[in-house]
C-alpha cells in the first residue's frame, strides 16, 4: 500500500478509500501511513472531499494507536493551512458524534475549533454536535461543548438552539439548570431566546437556579435573572414560581430578596391562577424568617385586592385575568389596533396607555380617574357595570400594559 503513494499517476480517491479500509496492527505501520498522508497533502492539490476523507483516516489511526497523537495533530494543522474550515466542519462534527468518548481531549478541541471557525454552518453539524451531549464524561467536557454551541448561536443567524437535537440536554435536568441560568444571566438576546426555546419546546415542568457555570455571579444579578425569567418564560406560571422561589432561598442578602418578592407580586402573581397563588404564599417554601414575614404581608395585600374587586366576578375577564389577557393581546388587540410596526415601540405603547382602552371581544372597557386616587371602570355593551376602587385596575386587566412590561424585562441589559 505504501508504494501506491509514490506513484506519479495515481487515483487519489481510490487510494484514500483503500487506506481507510485498513486496520493497522502496529504503531510502526500506522506511523508510516501518516507520513505518506502528510506528503500527499504537501505535494498535491486536494479537494474538500479528499481532505474530509483524510481527517476520517487519521482519526481512525489515532483511535487505534493513541500514542501517535503527536503525529496526527500536525497533519490536522497542515490540512487547515490548505483548506477552509467550512470544507471539513461537517466531517469533523460527524466524527465527534460517531466516535464519542474515544476522541481525546486535544483532538476534540481541534475539531471544535474547526467548527467554530467555519464561515457557515449546516443544520447537520448542529444536529451532530447536539447528539454528543451524552458522550461527555465530565462537567468540564459538558461546559466546553455548551460553550461551542453558544459561540455558534451568537455567530450564525441561520441556526437556533432547536437545530442542536436538544432532547438529551432537556432530559438532563442538572445540565438544563446550568445552561438556562447561565444564558439568562448573559447580555445576549440570542442566548435569552435559546434558553426560552429549550423550556418551551420541551414543555419543561421543573427548573432550578444553578450558578455553577455563571461568570462572576453576584447576588445582585439575581434581580436581572428574575426579570429575564418573567419576560421570556411568562407562559409557564408554575415553572416561573418554582424557579423564583428557588432563587429567593439561595440569596442571602435580605434587600435583594425583598426586591425579588416585590417584582413577583407586581408583575407575576397578581394575575395568576388560585393554585399558583396558594403555592407562592405557602410559608413552607421559604427558609428565612424575614422572607416569611414579607410573604405574610404580601398575602394580606393580595387578599385585600381581590376583596376590593369581588364585584367584578361576573366578568369572566376579571375572574381569570391572565388567561384572558393573553387571548386579548394576541388576538383582539392586534386585530383592532394594527400598531404601526415602523413606529417606535415605546411611543406606541405609551399612546395606548394614555387612551386607557381595553378590548374584550366585541366590547370595550374605559378607565377614568375620578379624583382622590380612585378610578372608575365602565363596561359597555355587556352590561351597565361600573364600580369604584383605589387600586390600579390595569394591573389585573390591561393586556397592553402587561405586554409592555414583559418586553421591557425581555430586552433590558441587552448588548448589541
Amino acid at each position: 500500500m505504501l508504494n501506491y503513494f509514490d506513484l506519479e499517476e495515481k487515483n487519489i480517491d481510490s487510494l484514500l478509500n483503500a487506506v481507510g479500509c485498513l486496520e493497522y496492527s502496529s504503531p510502526t505501520d500506522a506511523h508510516q501511513i501518516l507520513d505518506k498522508i502528510n506528503d500527499l497533502i504537501d505535494k498535491n492539490q486536494l479537494n474538500s472531499t479528499q481532505f474530509s476523507k483524510i481527517i476520517e483516516i487519521i482519526t481512525s489511526i489515532f483511535l487505534q494507536h493513541n500514542t501517535l497523537e503527536n503525529h496526527v495533530i500536525p497533519i490536522i494543522e497542515l490540512i487547515l493551512s490548505k483548506v477552509s474550515p467550512i470544507d471539513i466542519a461537517e466531517k469533523v462534527a460527524n466524527l465527534l458524534f460517531i466516535e464519542g468518548t474515544r476522541v481525546s481531549k486535544s483532538l476534540k478541541q481541534y475539531f471544535y475549533q474547526i467548527i467554530i471557525n467555519a464561515e457557515n454552518i449546516s443544520h447537520q453539524i448542529c444536529d451532530n454536535l447536539g447528539l454528543t451531549v451524552s458522550n461527555q464524561n465530565t462537567d468540564e467536557d459538558l461546559r466546553e461543548l455548551i460553550g461551542v454551541i453558544e459561540q455558534l448561536l451568537l455567530k450564525h443567524e441561520n441556526i437556533s438552539i432547536r437545530d442542536f437535537h436538544t432532547y438529551d440536554i432537556c432530559e438532563n435536568s442538572e445540565l438544563l439548570n446550568k445552561i438556562v441560568t447561565r444564558w439568562f444571566l448573559s447580555k445576549k438576546q440570542n442566548l435569552w431566546e435559546s434558553a426560552s426555546n429549550l423550556i418551551t419546546s420541551h414543555q419543561i415542568k421543573s427548573l432550578h437556579v444553578d450558578i455553577s457555570w455563571a461568570d462572576n455571579f453576584k447576588e445582585e444579578d439575581s434581580i436581572f435573572l428574575v426579570k429575564k425569567v418573567i419576560g421570556w418564560v411568562h407562559i409557564f406560571e408554575e415553572l416561573i414560581l418554582n424557579f423564583i422561589i428557588n432563587i429567593i432561598n439561595y440569596i442571602k442578602k435580605t434587600e435583594i430578596v425583598l426586591q425579588i418578592l416585590d417584582l413577583v407580586f407586581q408583575h407575576v402573581l397578581i394575575n395568576y391562577e388560585p393554585q399558583h397563588v396558594a403555592f407562592f404564599f405557602d410559608l413552607k417554601n421559604y427558609t428565612e424568617e424575614e422572607t416569611k414575614n414579607k410573604i405574610i404581608k404580601l398575602k394580606i395585600q393580595h387578599e385585600a385586592i381581590y376583596k376590593d374587586i369581588k364585584q367584578a366576578n361576573d366578568l369572566k375577564e376579571l375572574a381569570c385575568p391572565l388567561e384572558y389577557s393573553r387571548l386579548i393581546q394576541y388576538q383582539r388587540h392586534h386585530e383592532n389596533e394594527k400598531i404601526n410596526k415602523s413606529a417606535d415601540a415605546q411611543s406606541v405603547f405609551a399612546d395606548l396607555f394614555t387612551k386607557r382602552i381595553m378590548l374584550y371581544g366585541e366590547t370595550h372597557i374605559h378607565i377614568a380617574n375620578i379624583g382622590n386616587n380612585e378610578t372608575i371602570l365602565q363596561e359597555n355593551t355587556l352590561s351597565s357595570f361600573s364600580y369604584k376602587m383605589t387600586l390600579p385596575l390595569q394591573q389585573f386587566t390591561d393586556p397592553i400594559l402587561s405586554e409592555y412590561q414583559r418586553r421591557i424585562f425581555m430586552n433590558e441589559g441587552m448588548e448589541k
